[in-house]
């Protein structure tokens, strides 16, 4: 048995109406849950990847820039700052 307040008004659901309902309920449910546990789990899925690209490919662009950085300031020895050393 369901007992429904909505402003004031009391409706009461027995018998088979009132296990349909629950099921509808029940079902409606678990379809949320199931729906939301494949949103999150395809967001964890896409950082994930994009973290397992990500980072090698910073890595890489910080090791070629510092590489390239050495190699454009030419002699080390110069006093000239190394915009004016080109």
């Amino acid at each position: 048995m369901l007992v429904i307040q909505n402003n004031g008004q009391t409706t009461v659901v027995s018998g088979w109406r009132a296990w349909l309902l629950l099921a509808g309920l029940v079902i409606g449910s678990i379809a949320g849950l199931i729906l939301a546990a494949f949103f999150l789990v395809g967001a964890a899925l896409i950082i994930g990847i994009l973290l397992l690209v990500a980072i090698p490919v910073g890595v890489a662009l910080s090791l070629y820039s510092r590489w390239r950085g050495q190699r454009a300031h030419g002699d080390q020895n110069s006093r000239l700052p190394p915009y004016e050393n080109r």
